[in-house]
């Protein structure tokens, strides 16, 4: 019987390393589009998974390791295939608890977001099973008298598919011949979601089942855990790998110099091969050592240090520092596939070597990326991440406790400290030039490194431009690390399109808030009890001005939306404010934000800063702040602006004066203050 068909089908079957549809990969893909007037087009091709192929599986569909070697991995073919079954509705066996999800992961994994809402999906086996509760070999024998031969070939089996359907619809009057009642007769349940965890019941309202079994689709997207499940390419991050190669392996040192003239084509005259690389925004570094190329993210000094590092060499720590394997952190469903040039690909083909250097080829997870740079400011030691430390019972005992594990020291602790300097140098210190500058936040000693990279998709966006991964590394207090920060942002729009313009503030944002959280030590010899002249911020981005107040130590608060310019802040332009007050800023008009000043007096210096921060003010002490408050100078119950200080007078240790009303202090008036 002919299918009666209002737009195209495609019946498909797969072949895997194996049944997790997070971690297992594909290594064949056979399908068969049927057109409504009953044209057949097929199409199979084998893939290469980027992963072993375990004995067990090959045992069952006979694709090994070998066989795929120089096969296409699926992100190659991922847009022609997105290409072959757009408007289609699908059809399988166990297609929807198995095939369709393992499809849609992979699809998400190449970076193609598919739209699925509107396909109709047929799995034949459920037809099957609720009709004759059989198998695809038996079911093949049952409807068209013909045996299965080569079971578990791909093709062979989604053209079994699509004749039992056929046969189905011959030998079953009741079975309608229209898509959409296949469709519905063929599912198992109604659902809400394409996983199948909420379905409808008898009145129509979502509940949830534990039975159904359908996995993937859109669902399951939002459930992912990005950090340890998602590829990207890391970009200039990666240069830290490099230098780290290159340190250790003693083929270079930390003043080899190489030139950057703005561009560099290498295999000049081969056909095949030759490529010219450019610096970021065609920049000129000329003559640098390592420091400078780190600062500047020179690409053109990283392909010259990978082509003095050889392959092997360059490999060698690629592998060392985890990026051929899973970090092992105690989380569920960390993959265990990444995508990384080995030594063999890099000498046979030198451009490979080229990108990897500086980070624009390797498919690698954030996690990874960030247990190196950990590696790196740990005096060298690789180390397995963990999100719990410990477990107790419910009288508070410890049952267990996590120890660290180290997996092994990748780099001397010389190096670490070399590059540590680097990284520092990259944010503050010496000299009129510092890429990361805008990580900086006054008081600390931080290292960063930024990163920008095409997306592993490689798709345009509607401007012209490629989507973007952009991320930031920091490790801080730079001579005795204790914390790392690391930020990835998914293609964010700026007019600055670098990592080192946008990541950058995030990170020095974050560090701005938990580093006096944690307790970081600040630098010896920054002064945090001296006061500061706020710098005016009027009509700054939200971006911009966050980046300026960090740089002098100051806090800050916005209040109205993020987008926009700032139009007005407290305290003023050009106040002096003690160290590490907070400066709220406005994007909106209402600049009339206030608030009840508490009453500290009798608490001690600590508490009563947190009250008053707590209601939105700022303080300083006059005396000894470990001491106990004996006077305000602003009335409490009085009301006073956002970001007012408030000083305390503390008890010196003498009998505390009388009480007397406190002066409330003088509001300036913003508009008669210059700045």
């Amino acid at each position: 019987m002919k299918l009666n068909l209002k737009r195209p089908i495609i019946f498909f079957d797969l072949e895997t390393t194996g049944v997790d549809t997070a971690r297992d990969r594909i290594v064949e893909i056979s399908m068969v589009k049927v057109m409504p007037d009953g044209e057949e087009i097929t199409k199979t091709r084998r893939l290469n998974p980027g992963m072993h192929i375990p004995e067990e599986a090959s045992a069952i569909h006979g694709i090994t390791d070998d066989d795929v070697r120089d096969c296409p991995t699926f992100a190659q073919v991922a847009r022609s295939l997105e290409q072959f079954i757009a408007g289609c509705d699908f059809g399988g066996f166990n297609s929807n608890r198995f095939d369709l999800p393992m499809l849609v992961e992979e699809f998400m994994r190449a970076g193609i977001s598919v739209d699925f809402k509107r396909r109709r999906f047929v799995d034949v086996q459920n037809i099957f099973h609720k009709m004759e509760q059989r198998t695809l070999v038996a079911a093949y024998k049952f409807y068209c008298d013909k045996d299965l031969e080569e079971a578990h070939s791909a093709e062979a089996d989604t053209k079994a598919t699509y004749e039992v359907l056929k046969a189905q619809l011959d030998r079953y009057d009741d079975l309608e011949n229209d898509i959409d009642k296949l469709a519905e007769y063929s599912c198992r349940a109604e659902s809400a979601d394409y996983a199948g965890r909420i379905l409808y019941n008898e009145k129509g309202e979502e509940v949830s089942s534990e039975a159904t079994q359908l996995q993937g689709m859109m669902r399951e997207a939002q459930w992912k855990n990005k950090n340890i499940t998602e590829l990207y390419m890391p970009g200039s991050v990666f240069k830290l790998i490099t230098a780290s190669a290159g340190l250790d392996s003693g083929v270079m040192s930390a003043e080899q110099t190489f030139y950057c003239g703005g561009s560099l084509t290498v295999n000049e005259g081969s056909e095949l091969w030759e490529h010219t690389y450019r610096c970021a925004n065609g920049g000129v570094h000329y003559e640098q050592d390592m420091a400078g190329a780190l600062n500047h993210s020179c690409n053109l000094w990283f392909i010259q240090a990978a082509e003095t590092l050889k392959p092997q060499i360059f490999y060698d720590y690629i592998q060392a520092f985890g990026f051929t394997q899973p970090t092992g952190i105690d989380l569920p469903n960390e993959t265990r596939w990444t995508s990384v040039y080995n030594a063999e690909q890099m000498a046979e083909v030198d451009t490979n070597l080229y990108t990897a250097a500086f980070g624009q080829n390797e498919s690698i997870t954030p996690m990874q990326m960030a247990t190196a740079v950990a590696a790196i400011a740990n005096g060298g030691y690789l180390v397995t991440p963990y999100v719990v430390d410990s477990v107790t019972d419910k009288d508070g005992n410890i049952v267990t406790q996590t120890e660290t594990s180290i997996r092994r020291q990748v780099i001397s602790e010389e190096v670490s400290r070399q590059l540590l300097s680097m990284m520092e140098n990259n944010v503050h210190g010496e000299g009129n030039y510092h890429s990361c500058a805008n990580a900086y936040v006054a008081g600390y000693r931080i290292g960063g490194k930024s990163g920008t990279a095409e997306r592993t998709d490689r798709h345009l966006r509607g401007d012209g431009d490629y989507y973007k991964m952009m991320s930031f590394a920091a490790v801080l207090p730079i001579d005795d690390p204790e914390i790392e920060v690391f930020v990835l942002l998914d293609d964010p729009r700026w007019f600055k399109d670098y990592a080192s313009q946008v990541v950058a503030p995030v990170v020095g944002n974050i560090i701005s808030e938990i580093a006096p959280y944690l307790g970081i030590e600040q630098d010896a010899a920054y002064n945090p009890s001296g006061t500061v002249k706020v710098q005016t911020c009027l009509e700054y981005t939200w971006t911009n001005a966050q980046v300026t107040l960090n740089r002098l130590g100051l806090k800050h608060k916005l209040i109205g939306p993020s987008s926009g310019t700032i139009v007005y802040q407290y305290p003023v332009g050009g106040s002096v404010v003690p160290a590490g007050s907070t400066v709220y800023l406005y994007t909106a008009t209402d600049q009339n934000a206030m608030t009840t000043v508490p009453d500290v007096t009798g608490k001690t210096g600590t508490f009563a800063e947190q009250m008053l921060r707590a209601a939105n003010l700022n303080v300083q002490f006059s005396g000894d702040s470990s001491g106990k408050v004996v006077a305000q100078d602003v009335q409490s119950g009085t009301t006073a602006a956002y970001g007012t200080i408030v000083t305390l007078t503390m008890d010196t240790g003498a009998e505390a004066p009388a009480e007397e009303a406190p002066a409330v202090e003088e509001n300036i008036d913003p508009a008669n203050e210059e700045g």
